[in-house]
């Protein structure tokens, strides 16, 4: 899994020029971005959309989306039921 992250943000950061991008986290949260880049092997730096930025383990980072994706597609609905047990 570790790998497949990083080949996919490899193969991103070669990309054109990135104007904004989600970065959907393995929890299902996700962060609006204007630029990210690798940190060494296991880390991924991300430039926050408002401003800030942060340094989180690649693992984290479950994918990234084009801003012109509809976000709502690679989150779990907010109002899913609880399995009965």
């Amino acid at each position: 899994m570790r790998r497949a992250v990083l080949s996919l943000l490899l193969g991103l950061a070669v990309s054109a020029p990135l104007e904004a991008a989600l970065v959907v986290l393995e929890e299902g949260r996700h962060l609006k971005v204007t630029a990210y880049e690798l940190v060494g092997e296991e880390r991924i730096r991300l430039v926050l959309w408002g401003g800030g930025e942060m340094v989180l383990p690649t693992a984290r980072a479950e994918r990234i989306v084009d801003v012109d994706a509809d976000p709502r597609a690679y989150l779990a609905p907010a109002d899913a039921p609880e399995a009965a047990g």
